[in-house]
């Protein structure tokens, strides 16, 4: 049926948990839930019965999970290693609390829920991190077209922080979250990633960054970086990374659409995908920091057939300054224009569209070399390009028909 944003990331026991907005009954955007899947590889999946439904308090809108190994919160029987809490949002802007004593397949809600009230409009999407260092838990969540960051000893009662707001301003700040990041010079930075329903570059919605300081209080980022963007395509949105991944990883999946047109894909009886997971990194891409990355794993064997296909594109510039190449699959034209402009350090990615709101063709920013390399990952349609050079990544979904040369 529907499928939006993921939520509740976490990775616990060996499995990577991903609850994600889910509307059981219609393929269009209703009463949300959240669904459930796991995997071991971030490939192969197996979905679960439906984990947190609609209760007195309203429907679940998004949130996330950590692990309460401490019982800081006096839910569980004991400290442990299997202490699952879930914080989300109710459509009524209000946070809900939910606890699993069984690894995050089944949960209790908080009797006294909601935890803290709608402080203001468009006030949801809860991301808790634990901070070390003044050991509380942080959560940072969206606030109209702020940020808002507050603090607990017990996941429970929160005390307000601060509030940040910077970069593009022009849609609602939904589903943020925040991580720490080591830079190719062994420098520890902390990056705030946000999504917005309106203004991102390819049209509509899309996810910015930004890279700065937190002390547990605070976020602070220099304006002069600009407004950054996580993915130039314009189906990457409201994606979050999963808590407690291995080595302390940054593995981020996000939702592949667009409000604008995410109602209305010719998808039957589905409607919703993720992207590929990806590792986040710190990139230095002209002589300043970027936020990057590329698949976790990639398609192999069996996974991959006459639409799935993972190809190696390189351009050099002295076969001339503009080139222009259809995407094959298979042998077959998928109606993907794929161009790159050497002297404006462009490359464009135009797709087939299915209806006139889906924005027909996105640009992605490229370094100023003699060769430009990209890994371009396509699924029945589903266009995700990797930057080799920078680590900048455009995701693109399209509905082709795919047709001899």
């Amino acid at each position: 049926m529907w499928m939006n944003d993921p939520n509740g990331l976490i990775y616990h026991d060996g499995v990577f948990h991903l609850f994600f907005q889910y509307h059981p009954d219609s393929m269009i955007w209703g009463p949300m839930h959240w669904g459930h899947a796991t995997s071991k590889d971030l490939l192969n999946w197996e979905e679960h019965p439906i984990a947190l439904f609609p209760d007195e308090h309203g429907t679940i809108f998004s949130g996330c999970c950590v692990n309460d190994q401490k019982n800081t919160s006096g839910l569980f029987k004991e400290e442990g290693p299997n202490n699952i809490v879930a914080l989300y949002s109710y459509d009524t802007q209000t946070q809900g609390l939910a606890f699993s004593e069984d690894k995050g397949f089944s949960w209790n809600k908080f009797q006294t829920n909601p935890i803290l009230p709608a402080m203001r409009e468009d006030f949801r999407d809860p991301k808790v991190i634990w901070h070390e260092p003044s050991q509380h838990w942080v959560m940072v969540i969206s606030a109209h077209r702020e940020c808002h960051f507050y603090r607990s000893s017990n996941l429970i009662d929160w005390e307000f922080a601060s509030s940040f707001s910077g970069g593009c301003v022009v849609g609602v700040w939904e589903v943020p979250d925040l991580f720490q990041l080591q830079a190719p010079d062994g420098q520890l930075h902390w990056v705030l990633l946000v999504s917005i329903n309106d203004g991102a570059p390819a049209g509509g919605s899309g996810v910015q960054y930004f890279i700065g300081d937190f002390d547990g209080y605070r976020f602070k980022w220099n304006e002069e970086n600009g407004i950054k963007w996580l993915d130039f395509g314009p189906d990457n949105y409201a994606g979050s990374t999963w808590y407690d991944a291995p080595k302390n990883e940054k593995l981020y999946v996000g939702w592949m659409s667009n409000w604008p047109y995410a109602n209305t894909t010719p998808t039957d009886p589905w409607r919703g995908c993720m992207s590929l997971p990806r590792k986040l990194e710190l990139f230095e891409n002209d002589q300043e920091l970027e936020l990057g990355g590329f698949p976790f794993h990639l398609p192999k064997g069996e996974m991959l057939s006459e639409v799935t296909e993972i190809q190696n594109i390189q351009f050099f510039a002295t076969d001339g300054f503009h080139q222009t190449v259809q995407l094959q699959i298979g042998g077959k034209e998928t109606g993907h224009k794929i161009s790159v402009d050497f002297k404006t350090k462009i490359l464009a990615i135009c797709r087939p569209v299915s209806n006139s709101s889906m924005f027909p063709s996105a640009r992605l920013p490229l370094l100023d070399l003699p060769k430009q390399d990209f890994l371009l990952v396509y699924d029945n349609g589903i266009v995700e390009i990797f930057d080799k050079n920078s680590g900048r990544a455009l995701s693109q979904l399209s509905f082709p028909q795919l047709s001899d040369p």
